[in-house]
């Protein structure tokens, strides 16, 4: 790693700070790729605990799936909430 940062380092004046806005772009595209999907699959998480509570509750299966395609719709509050999260809803 030393070794590449004194490579970079060595180049020509002009190379060296674009090779370098470079990298920091690249990686800041990878690190918000990685947030991105860390974000997705929270919200997925948070979406399937919702529909497992609603089943521990005794609702039948087309009873969740009724309250669950009401939730993107008509419950604002609860929209609200999750797009605070990042959350989309359907």
């Amino acid at each position: 790693m030393i070794s590449l940062l004194q490579s970079i380092i060595s180049i020509p004046v002009p190379f060296n700070m674009v090779t370098i806005a470079v990298l920091a772009g690249s990686t800041a595209g990878i690190c918000g790729s990685l947030f991105t999907q860390i974000r997705k699959f929270a919200c997925h998480r948070a979406e399937l605990n919702f529909k497992r509570d609603l089943l521990d509750r005794g609702l039948t299966a087309d009873e969740v799936e009724q309250i669950v395609q009401a939730h993107g719709s008509a419950n604002d509050a609860l929209a609200t909430a999750s797009s605070k999260m990042g959350c989309t809803t359907r």
